[in-house]
């Protein structure tokens, strides 16, 4: 004899008693995003791995936005390059809202204060109502060339904004094993800074869970940005 359908239930099952409701994975950026002065501009390199409760997946982390001359579409004349890690939305948000309004006659003391506002003005409205809730922190590496001043590279963490002033640096969870390379790279040019970053970032995904798929590098050279170029998952060298 075949059995009668299952007849639907009007309500939503109860939760079990003791039984807390299980919020929607985070998706977090584990992430190792290194910046590198050089000597004609800067670097900025990450991974690709982001992490879920039942997913990984390759994103592309790095963002760019550019400015280019009145009638003259192939000069630029301004550029922006971001990177981050901590949580994802937040990252995304971030990132959409501080592109977005940007102004290409700007100069890079009125970006960094542009920039500040802006993290600050986020920050407060969308983060810390939630700070107690879990964990929704997030920090960024920008880099900015306005004008004909060399690039200026800037780090965040929480709500603030600070000026990097040493040759290199780095964010997310593998931030403290790629800093024991400080010492080990020069001071060079761009074509050199982006090898380094690529073996640091290369030499980082093998040994910290977390940071893995492929790589992306991009650098400023003044206000110009290099076509970014991406590696696979090991390589490091060479770079086209």
């Amino acid at each position: 004899m075949i059995s009668p359908f299952p007849k639907p239930h009007p309500f939503p099952p109860k939760p079990i008693l003791g039984q807390k409701p299980k919020r929607l994975p985070v998706r977090k950026r584990m992430t190792i995003c290194i910046g590198m002065l050089a000597q004609d501009g800067l670097v900025i390199a990450a991974d690709a791995l982001e992490s879920g409760d039942y997913l990984n997946r390759s994103v592309q982390k790095i963002m760019t936005w550019i400015s280019t001359q009145a009638g003259n579409p192939r000069r630029q004349v301004a550029a922006c390059v971001i990177a981050g890690a901590g949580n994802s939305g937040f990252i995304d948000a971030f990132t959409s809202e501080l592109l977005s309004k940007i102004d290409g006659a700007m100069t890079i003391k009125d970006f960094e204060a542009y920039a500040r506002e802006t993290l600050e003005i986020f920050y407060s409205k969308h983060v810390t109502p939630l700070l107690a809730a879990g964990d929704y922190d997030f920090s960024t590496l920008i880099g900015a060339a306005f004008g004909i001043g060399p690039p200026r590279l800037f780090q965040t963490y929480a709500s603030t904004l600070k000026p990097v002033m040493e040759l290199s640096t780095a964010i997310g969870g593998g931030a403290p094993f790629a800093k024991q390379f400080d010492d080990y790279f020069p001071f060079a040019d761009v074509r050199h800074a982006e090898v380094s970053a690529a073996a640091i970032i290369s030499r980082t995904k093998e040994c910290v869970p977390g940071c893995g798929k492929h790589t992306d590098i991009v650098s400023l050279h003044g206000p110009q940005i290099a076509p970014m170029k991406r590696l696979d998952r090991s390589s490091f060298s060479p770079l086209s």
